[in-house]
């Protein structure tokens, strides 16, 4: 690393773990929130996910913080 940039071939196992971290993460959620989605019979946000994968984060972020304030109601 010598110039300044950080290589494939110059990373070591532990350095490619965490650089692999941030997109599997994004991918996992996003299999999620598909899952999600079909299991509640949610199909416009499914068909949204699956087409547009940001609109799985704006999905999470509503399961997780504004449905549970309308008890439930969504």
């Amino acid at each position: 690393m010598a110039d300044g940039v950080l290589e494939i071939h110059e990373a070591g196992i532990f350095e490619l773990a965490i650089i692999m971290l941030i997109p599997l993460s994004g991918i996992a959620m996003w299999l999620m929130a598909i899952r999600h989605a079909y299991k509640n019979g949610k199909k416009g946000w499914l068909i949204l996910n699956v087409l547009m994968w940001p609109a799985s984060f704006v999905y999470a972020a509503m399961v997780n913080f504004v449905w549970p304030k309308c008890n439930g109601r969504h």
